[in-house]
């Protein structure tokens, strides 16, 4: 039947583009249709290849599952202005109208905003309600925006409507004012009008204040369609163009009319790539997303779309995971920020130098519960621990075009982004050990005595000092966190079963896991509590969750800091040399970066590894095998073998020699010849580079970093490291 066709024919498009031109349905039978509690879905294929979820189009479907055929053309802003004033009637204090101070972040002075009404720029009235628009700029030729030269024609009456301008006005902006006036509001905030761009005083207090901005909207209007400000907003009213909803019908009888659940397309757009979107979207409470020729909301309690009868649940709460995406916590959280970078990372920017504006909404936010801030991308609180990132894929230093005199254009390192921190690096990264090394919550529903139990404990080695640039003077890094932390406690004479499984076995796990685990992890209310301000309240934390151990709280927000720090660190440590051996551990994928071994001499025997290096590139032929390496010692490290002994060979393959003479899958227990814990210093490979400073033992040398390792403690004790004035840039 036609229905069964076009069902094949969408199907073999989807195929297609994944898989190729060849592809077809026939490789992918047999075809399912079933109904699932809140929408009826196809698989395609014995493994289910594929899924097309679908809403059913029926009145007597109930309303949270009923099906909306939308207009193909245009959108029902009526229907879509519903959706904003049920969120302000029943979502206030939690989607918006705050009195905590813990969800408020105070306006920028100078704000300036676009009057839809009489379609001009105006300082913001004091008060008032706006919107944000969060969109990709493009490439387009001479482009519009706000100039020192035109920031007073742009204030005139209808100044958007003058010819010199109205030819050269972006699509997307003056279909987002002609939505703004749609849903009954006003004024509209567009960083390339309401930043003056060659004004640097407000460009600088306006891009501080990115977070603000976002989080203050009424609501983020995001246009994810579209390569550059050109596409528009379609579908919204006379005046923009008419969309092409992508959303796919099947009639296959009269009581069997249904819609596709979401939208589907093979084109790709440039929005979800950006680094300056994706912070855009993180920090915006409610948003009005137009995607793929379809328009839905999203708030804290609610999704609406234009083909459902009724809200669902927003992504983050279906999946459990609301608590640790929260950016306004009350507590340092740790994990989500590590997420936040880790996705962040992979993002382009059109201009390398944006690096870190184009996160400062999101590490500002987060960095009201984390004592001292965050320093070029890593929280103070947590520095040690941070300090371990490793990429991913092949990642390589962020570099700028520089024109010379000559007009020879060449490429060359940003020098004010560490090499130290991920923010001077390109690609991707893995930041997992942030979470191992300070897993200081544990959540409801978590067993304590499964592999959720804290494993690693990072302790410090040296002591770190950022440089003020104004004044040139020098202050401790605030890395409280370890001031609290606990290394593992083994318990002497105890040994513990585990199922086949992995599992420990008997009700809860064995004594000695028991009792271990209530070495590390005792309330804090019976922990001896540490010396200074220190404080742990559970009631910060979402229900059943609890603090494993004393973390320093805030009463009340931090204040931003409004220093201007120097992107080297002065600090002593150890310095060893050692050789970089060949090809360790196995690779999930290709594209993982490779890890080598750190071997004592050019011997191949096992017991000559004293470590791991990971190094910066995905080719194991780029392995610089018997290269001596310089490394400095930044940090302690301790492994328990016992806890978790899985993931320390996933993550730290070297430490696989302790136990080459155990059984295979050595859990660190029953006939283990092993130690039961893994100790080590984190290391970094540096490299020299002269500066224009002659401070210090090494002359005007500053140190970049050129990988990160590990090497057993009890070599490096036993190699005689020197301790050397190390400046880090």
């Amino acid at each position: 039947c036609d229905t069964c066709r076009q069902f094949v024919d969408y199907f073999t498009k989807r195929f297609q583009s994944r898989e190729g031109g060849s592809a077809s349905l026939r490789h992918f039978t047999p075809v399912f249709l079933a109904r699932g509690t809140d929408t009826w879905f196809f698989t395609v294929g014995k493994r289910i290849s594929e899924c097309l979820f679908l809403l059913w189009v029926s009145r007597s479907a109930p309303t949270e599952i009923r099906g909306i055929i939308p207009d193909k053309s245009w959108i029902n802003c009526k229907r879509v202005k519903k959706w904003a004033t049920s969120c302000d009637r029943e979502h206030s204090g939690i989607c918006h109208s705050f009195s905590d101070p813990w969800l408020t972040v105070d306006l920028p002075s100078r704000m300036i905003l676009i009057d839809t009404k009489d379609r001009r720029l105006v300082y913001a009235p004091k008060d008032t309600s706006y919107l944000a628009l969060s969109y990709v700029w493009g490439k387009g030729v001479d482009p519009l925006y706000t100039t020192l030269g035109n920031f007073r024609n742009f204030r005139l009456k209808n100044a958007f409507d003058l010819p010199r301008y109205r030819k050269r006005f972006p699509k997307t902006i003056k279909d987002s004012m002609l939505l703004t006036r749609l849903l009954g509001q006003r004024y509209l905030w567009v960083d390339r009008f309401c930043i003056v761009q060659d004004d640097m005083e407000h460009k600088e207090e306006q891009l501080k204040a990115m977070a603000s901005i976002y989080t203050n909207a009424y609501l983020t209007i995001v246009a994810y369609d579209g390569d550059d400000d050109n596409y528009g907003l379609r579908g919204v009213g006379k005046g923009s163009e008419p969309r092409e909803c992508t959303l796919q019908e099947f009639k296959f009888a009269s009581d069997c009319h249904l819609v596709s659940r979401w939208s589907h397309t093979s084109r790709e757009f440039a929005y979800p790539t950006r680094g300056w979107t994706f912070q855009e979207r993180e920090v915006s409470r409610r948003q009005l997303t137009f995607q793929h020729g379809v328009v839905s909301w999203g708030c804290k309690l609610w999704t609406w779309e234009e083909n459902r009868a009724a809200p669902g649940p927003p992504t983050a709460a279906r999946q459990g995971d609301h608590y640790e995406a929260d950016l306004f916590a009350r507590w340092p959280n740790l994990p989500h920020y590590a997420r936040l970078v880790r996705f962040y990372n992979n993002s382009k920017l059109t201009y390398p130098g944006d690096a870190l504006n184009a996160f400062s909404a999101l590490s500002s936010i987060m960095a009201r519960s984390m004592r001292g801030g965050v320093l070029f991308g890593l929280p103070e609180m947590f520095f040690d621990g941070c300090l371990l990132w490793r990429p991913d894929e092949t990642v390589q230093r962020r570099r700028q075009e520089v024109t010379a005199v000559d007009g020879t254009v060449t490429s060359e390192d940003i020098d004010k982004f560490p090499s130290w921190s991920w923010v001077g690096w390109e690609g991707s990264i893995d930041v997992r050990l942030w979470d191992d090394a300070h897993n200081f919550v544990a959540k409801q529903g978590e067993d304590p005595y499964s592999i959720h139990a804290p494993y690693l404990t990072i302790t410090r080695a040296v002591d770190w000092f950022k440089i003020n640039e104004k004044s040139g003077e020098r202050e401790a890094i605030q890395n409280s966190y370890y001031e609290t932390s606990r290394p593992p406690q083994l318990p002497a004479g105890k040994t513990k079963t585990k199922r086949r499984d992995g599992a420990a076995a008997g009700k809860g796990g064995s004594a000695s896991r028991r009792k271990q685990h209530q070495q590390r992890s005792e309330p804090p209310s019976q922990q001896k509590k540490p010396s200074g301000n220190m404080k742990a309240n559970d009631k910060v934390l979402p229900p059943g969750w609890s603090f494993r151990n004393y973390v320093l709280l805030a009463r009340e927000p931090f204040a931003p800091d409004t220093e201007t720090w120097s992107p080297i660190l002065e600090f002593r440590a150890q310095r060893c040399l050692f050789t970089v051996g060949t090809l360790l551990g196995e690779r999930r994928w290709k594209s993982d970066c490779v890890t080598a071994s750190l071997v004592k001499d050019n011997s191949s025997k096992p017991d000559n590894i004293v470590g791991a290096i990971t190094l910066n590139t995905s080719d194991p032929q780029e392995i610089p095998t018997g290269t001596r390496c310089e490394l400095i010692a930044i940090s302690r490290g301790d492994a328990d073998w016992v806890a978790n002994s899985g993931t320390i060979r996933r993550e730290f393959p070297e430490a696989e020699m302790l136990h080459r003479n155990c059984r295979d899958n050595c859990d660190g227990e029953r006939d283990c010849k092993g130690p039961k814990l893994y100790s080590f210093y984190n290391v970094l490979w540096v490299e020299w580079k002269r500066s224009d400073s002659s401070i210090g033992e090494n002359g005007g040398k500053i140190a970049l970093r050129k990988a990160l390792g590990r090497v057993y403690k009890p070599f490096w004790d036993a190699q005689g490291a020197d301790t050397i004035d190390v400046r880090l840039g």
